[in-house]
């Protein structure tokens, strides 16, 4: 009898989920070069089914791993496949759908992957300039799945996502997010304060989003000022360079050039 064919979802899930760490390291080598390949087939992509199956498969993996140094080194791994909405929209599916299983033995990395998740996005964000089609989606994706009362996240992953934003955002944007675009970020927990009647969602908002704000607000006020001395300390700079070509300023012209000499002369021969 002929053997059933499996979808190469199903293989990698099971490869992924191994018991033997040299399996799941070479699935997870494969499933590299997988997406790479699939990426640029014009008929390629993946389907939602698709990817829940691979999901499943990493999620197992990182579970499957033992010591600290290689769980982190793993969620790294894991995070940069992480390269289109729909790979975070199916992960958010995952970890909702598994978080409730997990124990506290294991619950640590698992904090780490969804913290390494977040960054990879914003990165991904940042190297596409922030462009503002791409952060709309990846809020509407982070209200529908997390923050929503219709998305079934467990406590536990609505807390850490709200622990670990603002501070993953500052890592990766600081330098670069304006005002505006960081009001765009933060639209998804206004909302929530505004709308939600869960009572224990909205005083986390408030302690981990809003009061981190207001903890922050004294540096970014000393940063505003730094920048307004700074600029205010080059257009000083530029009156002093204009000065000098001014009528009134012998000694400064005397000093600066051959037009001093002149003036002086003149004031000399005024003066006999």
């Amino acid at each position: 009898m002929a053997s059933v064919l499996q979808d190469p979802e199903i293989q990698f899930a099971q490869r992924l989920a191994s018991n033997e760490r040299s399996v799941r390291t070479k699935a997870l080598k494969k499933l590299r070069k997988y997406f790479n390949v699939r990426s640029q087939n014009p008929k390629g992509g993946f389907t939602s089914d698709e990817l829940l199956k691979i999901w499943k498969g990493l999620f197992y993996c990182l579970w499957m791993q033992d010591k600290p140094l290689l769980q982190e080194e793993l969620c790294t791994q894991i995070s940069d496949l992480v390269h289109s909405f729909e790979h975070r929209h199916t992960f958010l599916q995952t970890i909702n759908r598994e978080w409730n299983g997990i124990d506290r033995l294991r619950l640590d990395k698992f904090y780490t992957l969804v913290r390494f998740v977040f960054r990879q996005a914003f990165e991904m964000m940042k190297r596409r300039e922030w462009d503002v089609g791409l952060v709309g989606r990846f809020t509407e994706l982070l209200s529908a799945q997390v923050l929503r009362s219709t998305s079934q996240a467990p406590r536990g992953v609505q807390y850490h996502v709200l622990d670990v934003y603002l501070a993953e955002l500052a890592k990766v944007g600081a330098v670069q997010l304006t005002a505006e675009q960081n009001l765009t970020f933060l639209e998804p927990f206004c909302k929530v304060a505004v709308k939600t009647k869960d009572r224990d969602l909205l005083q986390a908002v408030y302690s981990s989003v809003f009061h981190e704000i207001v903890d922050q607000a004294p540096f970014a006020i000393e940063d505003l000022m730094r920048e307004v001395r700074e600029g205010g300390g080059s257009d000083q700079e530029t009156e002093s360079t204009a000065a000098p070509n001014r009528p009134g300023n012998a000694k400064q012209k005397q000093l600066n050039g051959v037009i001093v000499a002149e003036d002086d002369d003149e004031e000399e021969e005024e003066g006999r």
